[in-house]
Order: C-alpha cells, then sequence, then structure tokens
C-alpha cells in the first residue's frame, strides 16, 4: 500500500547532514540538542555553517536521521475528502472483521490504525509512511495521517475517506473486505458526470453546487478551473486546417479573482459559439455563510481529478473566517483552519447536494 518511487533510500552522508543543518527549518535548538545528546555544550555564538560542519564529522546514528528529518518533512496540508456510497446487506461483524483484517495488513508494513466509534459513525485514523526517493534524503520518509469514516446508509453503507492513492487503496480493500465476509458483491457509487458528456451541464453542476448548497448562501467565487480537451484533429480534411488545429490548443484555464461566475471571461469560455465545443467547469472554490450561523464565512474547494471524464470528485474546507461575535466588527480577514465537527457538517452538506445533482442530470438523460 506504500507510495514508493525509486530504487532504495540513500544513506545520509556527511555532506547531506552538513546541507541539511544549514536549512531554514533546522532551528539553533534543535542544533544545540543534537550536540548534547554527545554531552558537548555549543556556544550561541558560533555561526551555524561551523556547528554544521563540526557535526557532520561525526559519526551519527538514526536517531540523529530521524530529528533532522522531522525538522525537514514536508509540511502536510489538509487533504481532500471523497466519498463512496456502497448498497449491500452486511452486518455489524462482517464491519469488525473487515476493520480488523485492514488493521492486521497495516500493521505488516508497520503502519498503524486507530478506531474511533461515534454515535453516527466509524472514524479510522490511519497514520502510515509515504516514500519518494526522488526527494533529498531527509526528506524521503514522511509519516501522514489519513481517516476513513465509515457511516450506515438506509440499504448499506457510505465512507468518507482522505483522497490520495494510499487511502484509496486502504479504502477499497476495506470494501472488498467487507463484501468477501457478507458474501455478496456489493453496488457503489461515487459522484462523477461521467455520463453527462454536455460541457454545459458539466458546467450547471458547479453552478448549481456552488451558488445553491442547502442552508447556506454564497457569498463570492474566488477560483474557477475549466477544462476542454483537445479535438480529435484526424476528422479535418483539410491537411493545413489539421495541422493548425493540432498546434494551437488551450486545454487548461485557471480564472483567479472575485465573482468570478459572473465575468465574461468566464461566460465566454463556457458558452457554446456556433460549432465550437466551450469549455467546461472542473474545478471550483468558493465561500459560503451558514444561513442562520454565527456569520463565519467558509471556503470551499471541490474538482474532479479525471478532468476529462469528470471523475474521482473530491473536495476540502480550506478555512473559516470567523465572525468577531463578541465586538461585533464583522468577519476576520485572518483564516483559520476548520474544526473536524465543521468540515464533517459542511462536508455532509456538499457531498449529499452533489449527489442529489448527479441524480438530477443523470434522469434528464432518460427523459
Amino acid at each position: 500500500m506504500k507510495s514508493r518511487f525509486g530504487q532504495s533510500l540513500y544513506y545520509a552522508s556527511d555532506k547531506n547532514v552538513f546541507d541539511a543543518l544549514n536549512r531554514s527549518r533546522v532551528t539553533n535548538d534543535t542544533i544545540q540538542e543534537l550536540f548534547l545528546a554527545r554531552n558537548i555544550i555549543v556556544s550561541k555564538q558560533t555561526q551555524r555553517e561551523e556547528l554544521a560542519l563540526y557535526f557532520s564529522r561525526l559519526p551519527h546514528d538514526l536517531e540523529d536521521h530521524k530529528n533532522i528529518s522531522a525538522k525537514l518533512g514536508v509540511v502536510a496540508r489538509q487533504e481532500r475528502l471523497t466519498t463512496v456510497e456502497v448498497k449491500i446487506a452486511a452486518q455489524q461483524n462482517h464491519y469488525d472483521a473487515a476493520i480488523n483484517a485492514i488493521k492486521s495488513k497495516l500493521s505488516e508494513e508497520n503502519d498503524t490504525m486507530t478506531v474511533a466509534n461515534h454515535p453516527d459513525r466509524i472514524d479510522l485514523i490511519v497514520k502510515y509512511s509515504s516514500i519518494d526517493y526522488r526527494k533529498s534524503e531527509f526528506s524521503q520518509v514522511q509519516v501522514r495521517d489519513g481517516i476513513l469514516s465509515i457511516m450506515k446508509t438506509d440499504d448499506g453503507y457510505m465512507i468518507r475517506s482522505t483522497y490520495n492513492d494510499f487511502m484509496n487503496s486502504v479504502r477499497d480493500n476495506l470494501v472488498s473486505e467487507i463484501e468477501q465476509r457478507a458474501g455478496v458483491k456489493g453496488e457503489r457509487r461515487s459522484i462523477s458526470l461521467y455520463s453527462i458528456q454536455d460541457p454545459l451541464k458539466r458546467s450547471e453542476f458547479f453552478h448549481s453546487l456552488m451558488s445553491q448548497m442547502p442552508g447556506f448562501r454564497l457569498k463570492d467565487v474566488g477560483e474557477v478551473y475549466v477544462f476542454k480537451q483537445k479535438p480529435n484533429s484526424s476528422n479535418q480534411n483539410d491537411e493545413e486546417s489539421e495541422e493548425e488545429t493540432s498546434d494551437t490548443h488551450v486545454e487548461r484555464v485557471l480564472l483567479r479573482g472575485s465573482g468570478v461566475t459572473r465575468s465574461k471571461q468566464l461566460q465566454d469560455l463556457i458558452k457554446k459559439k456556433d460549432s465550437e465545443e466551450p469549455y467546461y467547469i472542473v474545478r471550483g472554490v468558493w465561500s459560503v455563510e451558514e444561513k442562520g450561523g454565527i456569520g463565519n464565512i467558509y471556503e470551499i474547494e471541490a474538482r474532479f481529478e479525471n478532468t476529462q471524464d469528470c471523475t474521482g470528485f473530491s473536495y476540502r474546507l480550506r478555512g473559516v473566517y470567523p465572525a468577531d461575535i463578541k465586538n461585533k466588527t464583522g468577519v476576520s480577514k485572518t483564516k483559520r483552519q476548520a474544526t473536524r465537527g465543521e468540515a464533517n457538517h459542511i462536508g455532509g452538506v456538499l457531498e449529499q447536494y452533489a449527489s442529489e445533482l448527479m441524480v438530477k442530470f443523470n434522469a434528464a438523460l432518460t427523459t
């Protein structure tokens, strides 16, 4: 299940240690701790480069490398979430056995999983290591966290999980384990517009998602990402025209600002003109305020990872601009990270409405 690139881990040489200790992320306190572990006291007045040069010449072990790597590791950003709904007749013991099986598999790979039971869901918190040999020696191994939430539905269950290759693999293995114990193949459904080929409808999906979320009022649309696949030039009769079209095509356009969905630039891209196919929206970033709430502004991002087929729907609550209730000075200009409760609440509304829109558009195809 691990994500690996390359052949093998490099050994951190003296030059690697010297270069790492001169990075800004490694503080002077960290360097002093490394020396203190060898009963060496260093002056705060000593130049960083001189200390790094001296320490790099000393024997250093795995613990030293871990301490340095922890400071140089990539800062984890809040990852996107995705959902899969599975229609299946499964009992609680099927879920419990499947969870234990996945937990054992992760343990064999030195990863861990913690189970947290809530009244409305089961949270599986996975701590795993991601290995990328293309990075520098002290940044190749990164410890990351992922979460899977299992929520019962009327005819099965829904899994909300962190969207990346590793966690997608864990989720798929969990579903397979449940199916194996239930003795039946479940019917899986995720949010996608694969069957909706009309670019105008695909853009309409995002317009509705951003402006009509139940219980929320749209404040602004800050980013819109549009896509159009390169036309198949084999249908061109004129060789000269074929050559021109194959060399000039803009596949993706990102529009960023305020009121982007009302801009003329976007309308020119997504409105159909003559026989030319328009672009369609595959990603949006917008802010909303909850009706009847305390006045917080929530910034949301949603996208289709596969832009051509509009599959791989994921989202994240990018942050919250809190309202100053005490001083009544409006909304803060400083964005804070969303709480787990806020992310679950808004994510649940977004998932439900996106699913309703998908069903609505698919139903229109058959009428």
